[in-house]
């Protein structure tokens, strides 16, 4: 153990792994706090997982991006290019580049390769272990990442809806650490008045994991109710649900519109143009875009499960709903201009005690002196 120690001073740590930007955001919170930190992330990764679509412009679809044209990244991060090739080049390749660190930070799937790395390991948790209950649990990707995390010094986890399922692989070596949003880039902007409600929905649409699907047909009850709104959404792509929601729609098309996927600094724009955003109304935890929407002082529609209070000590500060019922009754909550101006206020106060980047920053630095 390292006691007193300022861990900043004696350990080199890297992350592994660059899923939604978890990792980025991470190393850029622990750099800020004086740690040797730093970035290893695949080149092959879709356009979500390089660094720049967190701080760059970028146009296109970012399941083609070519990184040989991306910006120039931080000096921090390193690359490695998986490609098509086998489970046994990625373990050498991934062992060799980790090498010469105190700490890995390790983020699906980077944990399957690093298995039996000899550098000691924490597990980044941010949604991975669903699949560890769900239908793909008997698959051999999910036998080695069970055996990653068992291996590990500590689980850390994102979602607060996914303690009982982290305690049920390891119960003792888990510690909740919240997404890390950098408050300094998300921030509020003056809204210009709009004649419409204008709502902000950016998830895929997956309807039994996010509830997407309530959420469109409280729309359409709304609009054809009365209501005034105008309702974009980000096409991520052909599927089922896709084009169910298409059909959901339809009666109130002129009224919603399709745009594509936008990486963070557009993204952000798109936050605080709207006057409320809308998330995950199934699993009861946000991912980073409600978190976000709260940075960027934006009100939040989505649902909180009790256990997000537990984890926070607090209930963060939205909309918060869960049927169709509760999302149809939240649409006219949300012409409240005195409701969204409180939302936008606890909201930012909100992100910025819970997962400004020194907060999160320091919880990291904790476990990371904990566990070496």
């Amino acid at each position: 153990m390292l006691g007193d120690t300022d861990v900043a001073t004696v350990m080199r740590v890297a992350h592994v792994g660059n899923m939604a930007n978890d990792g980025f955001a991470c190393v850029e919170a622990l750099r800020a706090e004086g740690v040797d930190a730093e970035l290893i992330v695949d080149e092959c990764d879709f356009g979500m997982g390089q660094p720049q679509w967190e701080t760059s412009k970028l146009e296109g679809d970012p399941y083609k991006l070519n990184p040989d044209k991306l910006p120039k990244a931080p000096p921090w991060v390193k690359t490695w290019r998986s490609d098509s090739r086998g489970f046994l080049y990625r373990v050498a390749e991934l062992t060799h580049i980790t090498r010469g660190y105190d700490l890995l930070h390790l983020h699906f799937p980077t944990m399957i390769y690093l298995l039996f790395a000899s550098t000691p390991y924490l597990v980044y948790e941010a949604g991975f272990i669903r699949q560890m209950y769900g239908e793909f649990k008997d698959s051999n990707r999910v036998q080695l990442g069970k055996y990653a995390y068992r291996g590990a010094r500590c689980i850390t986890y994102t979602n607060t809806d996914t303690r009982e399922m982290v305690a049920g692989v390891s119960p003792w070596k888990m510690r909740f650490v919240p997404f890390a949003i950098n408050t300094k880039r998300y921030t509020p902007a003056e809204k210009s008045p709009n004649h419409v409600l204008e709502l902000l929905h950016p998830a895929r649409m997956v309807f039994d994991v996010k509830g997407n699907d309530k959420m469109l047909l409280a729309y359409v009850k709304y609009i054809q109710g009365g209501g005034r709104a105008h309702l974009t959404l980000v096409d991520w792509g052909y599927s089922e649900d896709v084009e169910e929601a298409h059909r959901i729609v339809e009666p109130v098309k002129d009224t919603v519109s399709w745009v594509p996927p936008m990486s963070k600094p557009n993204l952000i724009e798109a936050y605080q143009r709207s006057d409320a955003v809308l998330d995950q109304f199934t699993l009861g935890a946000s991912g980073t875009t409600g978190f976000e929407a709260m940075a960027c002082g934006t009100p939040l529609m989505m649902y909180f499960a009790p256990s997000a209070a537990e984890h926070f000590g607090e209930s963060p500060p939205c909309v918060n709903a869960q049927s169709e019922g509760d999302i149809f009754n939240g649409f006219y909550a949300l012409e409240s201009d005195t409701l969204r101006r409180r939302l936008a206020v606890e909201g930012r106060r909100f992100a910025e005690a819970h997962l400004s980047y020194k907060a999160v920053a320091q919880r990291l630095i904790s476990i990371y002196t904990e566990v070496s």
